[in-house]
């Protein structure tokens, strides 16, 4: 081998990589800073014109919030008894849900704690990143709030070397010695609202503790998100581009048009005489037959053979390019079903689903646990949540329970799990979990429907696990106390009895 040839067939220079030989070696925040703001620009034009786009928006809504949010589950230990303390454990989801509440979870009053999550898993992809601030003190029971800012109030033109007494800026954000964020400096408002932008084009400095910056990070060093859409922004300019010339060439193929030919041996109608400001015109419309005019003796159809029987083809390996950027599978982003079968719907939408729930988990990484934590402190603060000790780490034991999915077939998974459970191989929790639901909840209700059953007569056929539910449900006799407390008595043996497996599969 020559010396200084390359080595890997892809770093060599032929006329076949001509037009590679220039891709730039540089930071992550380097190539970030030129192109970030064209690309969320790009990205927002998409999602508000474009079908898949838009679509894809709402698959991540749908799957990976649903409509009931990331709950959580608090697993609060009873250190004499060493269980689950189902009094404190259900206080604790009282006061969260109260807060979840549009009144008291957004500054503004309009988003509740699950209208937030789908706007933020959302904004992440359009736009890159999005930025959630936490206020603290605020005027309301719970003395705690979010605001979702847009990003384009983190200033990506504003960058600052490091000094004696002055920590480095790299678009809009602060960062000390080693890369950690300490400050972001934020536009007082949208930099771009022109109505009233009055003072928004000012900056304020909001240290980090009160910022949670949601982005996913693609390389080290990397201080600002870029939008999903980036690596498929062509592909779906282009597929709508070519959807759009088809549809246009089809309208005009069933239109028929034409020309009409005039015949030199007779004195032509003045419409047809070139320069005339008035020319002959044709109305088409559906069974409508029309006169030639004077002097024309011919009609020259224009037949353009639309629609294309090749676009359907070229639009499906061009959708499932797209697909593929944006990790979702063909079926799921187009909406076409038409060539699946029962093997390959499953396999997409399990691919899918392996997708969302590594969603779900970097949400509540990054969100919700931040979130948790400073309301948790404001909760016991304002005696919105009252407990034996304002101690964090007493109350700290919880769960994050995402939106599950119900099986593609379901009597053939019902039936495997089944055998799963007999061979020891799997759980009622985990599979509870993975369909989003809380296999303790589960027995409660059953045994809440097996009770009734009985009360008015009506048969309800039960299984072992139902029976031990009913049996749990009626040890309190003459239990006279209130729901919540009688719940809260053979909730915990139910929990108890059944020994949830924590942190299972669908759970974080």
């Amino acid at each position: 081998m020559a010396v200084g040839a390359a080595a890997f067939a892809g770093a060599q220079v032929s006329r076949l990589t001509s037009d590679w030989i220039f891709a730039p070696i540089t930071s992550a925040d380097q190539e970030i800073r030129s192109d970030l703001t064209t690309l969320r620009a790009r990205s927002r034009e998409l999602v508000r014109n474009n079908s898949y786009a838009s679509r894809f928006m709402h698959l991540l809504a749908e799957n990976v919030v649903g409509s009931r949010g990331i709950r959580l589950q608090a697993r609060v230990v009873n250190p004499l008894t060493g269980e689950q303390d189902e009094k404190v454990n259900q206080k604790i989801e009282r006061a969260w849900k109260e807060w979840s509440k549009p009144a008291n979870a957004s500054v503004d009053g309009r988003l509740s704690w699950v209208d937030i999550q789908s706007l933020a898993v959302q904004t992440v992809a359009q736009d890159g990143e999005c930025l959630i601030r936490m206020v603290e003190g605020y005027d309301n029971p719970f003395g705690f709030a979010l605001q979702i800012l847009d990003a384009d109030q983190l200033d990506v033109s504003y960058s600052e070397p490091a000094g004696r007494d002055q920590n480095e800026v790299r678009m809009g954000v602060e960062v000390n010695e080693w890369g950690r964020p300490v400050a972001y400096h934020l536009f007082r408002g949208h930099p771009y609202d022109y109505q009233t932008r009055r003072g928004h084009d000012s900056r304020e400095r909001v240290p980090a503790n009160q910022i949670a910056h949601l982005y996913l990070t693609r390389r080290p060093g990397q201080s600002r998100g870029v939008p999903w859409f980036a690596p498929v922004l062509m592909d779906v300019r282009m597929l709508g581009g070519l959807q759009e010339a088809e549809l246009v060439a089809s309208r005009m193929s069933a239109a028929k048009a034409g020309w009409f030919v005039a015949d030199e041996s007779t004195v032509p109608d003045p419409k047809l005489v070139r320069g005339q400001k008035r020319k002959a015109k044709m109305r088409v419309e559906p069974g409508l037959f029309d006169f030639l005019p004077t002097g024309a003796k011919d009609f020259k159809p224009w037949d353009p053979q639309h629609p294309n029987t090749a676009f359907e083809s070229f639009n499906t390996v061009i959708l499932r390019s797209i697909a593929t950027g944006l990790r979702s599978s063909y079926a799921a982003l187009s909406g076409d079903l038409t060539k699946v079968s029962y093997s390959s719907i499953r396999q997409g939408t399990l691919q899918d689903r392996d997708v969302w729930r590594s969603l779900q988990w970097w949400l509540a990484t990054h969100l919700h646990e931040r979130v948790r934590d400073r309301w948790m402190v404001w909760a016991l603060t304002t005696r919105q949540l009252e407990l034996d000790s304002m101690r964090m780490a007493d109350w700290d034991a919880h769960e994050w329970m995402p939106r599950g999915w119900e099986w593609v077939d379901p009597l053939k998974e019902v039936v495997a799990l089944e055998k799963a459970f007999e061979l020891l191989i799997d759980s009622r929790t985990r599979a509870a979990g993975e369909r989003g639901m809380d296999y303790p909840e589960v027995v409660a209700d059953r045994a809440r429907e097996i009770k009734l059953a009985e009360a008015v007569g009506v048969p309800d056929g039960t299984s072992d696990t139902s029976a031990l539910a009913l049996s749990l449900l009626t040890t309190d006799e003459g239990d006279d106390e209130g729901d919540e407390d009688t719940e809260a008595k053979w909730g915990g043996r139910i929990s108890t009895a059944l020994k949830p497996r924590e942190n299972g599969n669908g759970r974080y």
